[in-house]
């Protein structure tokens, strides 16, 4: 039987109180990320871990969030996604204050699987669900503003990380943040309820039965715009995770940092690259209407400035220059995101969005947080990590990512009309 369109009837304050809490539950979801890279000093020196060893950690986040987002994404096309989302942030949560007991490499390695297989399941829901209360009208802006909750979340990591360490120690920092997620695991399953696919655009009687994975998986690999989206998301990201997880180092040994210093420039410039998201997202939705590549372009561009002012960041020996440079670089950088979240919901069919989601999410976090990081630390480890000059120079070429990623973003402007024309006209 098929459900009426429009029904139930969100109110806009209800939806509104919907995003807020989407927003928060990415923000706590990058928190307990972040935290690992406010650690990484007294973690490494604890445990006596190098850099090569401290970037496996997020490695091994990344390649079980890979893994797990696929299954995740397929069981979200066809089950209640807000549960499904509550019961990852009880298992990164749990994860999370397993890793202040972590004894050694190999005992830390499991704790980050275990939070790696949790935060798989935002990476399955937080789309569809936005795509699903949102409409394409305003989908962008919204992607935007829950994008912030990353850069909230990163700022939080490194400030109550850094001030917990300082306080009591990595451990029990660990600990206590882990606990607080568990918290507000309860408070997001009982207040976000699960919409009916296509509630936003009023197509709920279209969503029909799952299609075999086999053909939503050839469905997918057909868009080439798509393609092309996800390998330029992917050296972005690439980028983007090597500063954010090297970020606080970077600061305490090139410049000289405290600990909480470091913490407060990385979280700031954090902070200020939200202007990138939410800016993105308006002239997205602004474009959209118009000529829907602009969508793409707009990132393009972005990224093309992003290189130089990052390259010049990482090599100066004045953190004058390097901190609002590298400001400015993931403010331009940031200007993605919601681009390729709105253009990846629109050419989705609605019973493939979860599985849309979390191939582009498995393939961000294996290669860009599972990459990224360990590149540059393996570069660092080559040319003289500890010393500092060796983390500038792994940083500084992940900095050349962003022009690779804006070739992709350009090349996927070409094929977006037609691919979006012809996913308009399957519903």
């Amino acid at each position: 039987m098929n459900v009426p369109a429009l029904a139930p009837a969100y109110s806009p304050r209800y939806v509104r109180t919907v995003v807020v809490l989407l927003v928060a539950a990415v923000a706590v979801e990058f928190m307990h990320r972040q935290l690992l890279a406010i650690a990484v000093e007294p973690i490494r020196a604890e445990l006596g871990l190098s850099d090569g060893q401290m970037g496996w950690l997020a490695t091994a986040f990344a390649l079980a969030y890979g893994a797990a987002v696929l299954v995740l994404g397929r069981i979200a096309d066809r089950t209640d996604r807000r549960r499904l989302y509550a019961l990852g942030i009880v298992v990164w949560s749990v994860g999370t204050a397993l890793g202040g007991a972590a004894l050694g490499f190999v005992s830390f390695v499991a704790t980050r699987v275990v939070v790696g297989f949790g935060q798989a399941a935002a990476g399955a829901t937080n789309g569809p669900l936005i795509a699903d209360y949102v409409p394409p009208a305003r989908r962008a802006t919204t992607m935007g503003i829950v994008a912030m909750g990353a850069t909230i979340g990163v700022f939080f990591g490194l400030f109550l990380g850094s001030a917990g360490i300082t306080a009591f120690g990595w451990r029990l920092t660990f600990a206590v943040i882990g606990v607080l997620g568990l918290g507000f695991a309860a408070l997001f399953h009982a207040l976000v309820r699960e919409p009916p696919r296509g509630w936003s655009e009023g197509r709920t009687q279209e969503a029909g039965e799952q299609p075999g994975l086999g053909a939503a998986l050839a469905t997918i690999a057909s868009l080439r715009t798509f393609r092309h989206l996800a390998a330029g998301a992917i050296l972005a990201n690439m980028a983007l995770f090597a500063g954010a997880q090297w970020g606080p180092a970077f600061f305490e040994r090139v410049h000289g940092f405290t600990n909480m210093q470091a913490a407060l420039s990385a979280g700031g410039i954090g902070l200020l690259a939200t202007l990138g998201a939410v800016a993105g997202g308006v002239l997205i939705d602004r474009m959209w209407g118009r000529d829907a590549r602009g969508a793409l372009l707009l990132p393009a561009a972005c990224f093309a400035i992003a290189f130089p002012a990052s390259l010049a960041a990482y090599l100066s020996s004045s953190s004058a220059i390097a901190v609002p440079l590298l400001a400015l670089g993931m403010v331009l950088a940031l200007v993605h995101a919601p681009a390729v979240g709105a253009v990846t919901q629109a050419l989705a069919p609605l019973r493939m969005r979860g599985l849309i989601s979390a191939v582009l999410n498995s393939l961000l976090t294996l290669f860009g947080l599972g990459l990224g990081p360990l590149l540059a630390g393996l570069v660092s480890d080559l040319t003289g990590g500890q010393h500092g000059a060796g983390l500038a120079t792994g940083l500084a070429y992940s900095s050349g990512l962003y022009l690779w990623a804006a070739l992709h973003f350009a090349l996927a402007a070409r094929t977006l009309p037609v691919e979006l024309a012809r996913a308009r006209a399957s519903s």
